[in-house]
């Protein structure tokens, strides 16, 4: 998971260099080793929602073999593998976009959709136009992802 977050956020990086941001500011982040911080609070996140998911079949007074299930399909589950890797390096990216544009402090960004069918959230988002950076947006995120499988991300107003 640390090489895919790593990779998002470089990619958030290259990206609001891109749009602007001074590589000064970039080479600031770097060094405050933000994404380290950030990894733990990503890890402890994933780790507590697949625990909800085990923690659930104890609740319902689950056997001993329902649990032993429940912990394999968590395990082997390639679909919800992909999910997690792709919406982790959304995360990341946007992560690294936001860090990058509060340093640098640009006061508005835009949300933007690059899903050829995006949720009706992100459109929402993507529809309020330039908003302060660090604001829930109308979903209530203060940026991407909003959800698993989310290709939005933040760019500056």
């Amino acid at each position: 998971m640390a090489r895919i977050w790593s990779a998002g956020f470089k990619l958030g990086l290259d990206a609001a260099r891109a749009a602007g941001v001074s590589l000064a500011v970039i080479q600031a982040l770097l060094q405050q080793d933000v994404l380290k911080r950030l990894q733990s609070e990503w890890l402890d996140e994933i780790t507590g929602t697949r625990m909800d998911r085990l923690a659930a079949v104890l609740a319902k007074g689950g056997t001993a073999d329902e649990l032993a299930n429940a912990i394999a399909d968590v395990l082997a589950d390639d679909s919800s593998a992909r999910t997690i890797a792709q919406t982790e390096l959304s995360r990341a990216d946007n992560a690294a976009r936001f860090a990058a544009y509060q340093a640098a402090q640009i006061p508005l960004v835009r949300w933007v959709t690059t899903s050829a069918n995006p949720c009706q959230a992100c459109i929402d988002n993507q529809a309020a136009g330039p908003w302060p950076l660090g604001h829930p947006f109308p979903s209530g995120v203060i940026m991407p992802p909003d959800h698993p499988h989310c290709q939005c991300h933040l760019d500056p107003a």
